[in-house]
């Protein structure tokens, strides 16, 4: 590569480096340095997968299996 080539590449690197560093500033000001609750973040994010609904299944019939059966005298 020549030098005027490098020059141009590492000078559009520096701009967009700039606009990362704007943005990154915009976004912690945002925050007001609060992490977002990793509740919140997490809930969803799973639903679309379909093992997800056979995870939820087999979750409750685990946590089923600690308590006795009802007694139907």
């Amino acid at each position: 590569m020549s030098s005027p080539v490098v020059e141009d590449r590492l000078n559009v690197l520096e701009r967009e480096l700039a606009e990362v560093k704007v943005e990154l500033a915009r976004v912690a000001a945002q925050s007001n340095g609060t992490r977002p609750d990793w509740l919140d973040v997490m809930e969803g994010s799973m639903s679309e997968f379909p093992e997800f609904d056979e995870m939820v299944r087999l979750g409750r019939e685990y946590r089923k299996s600690f308590h006795p059966a009802e007694d139907n005298y």
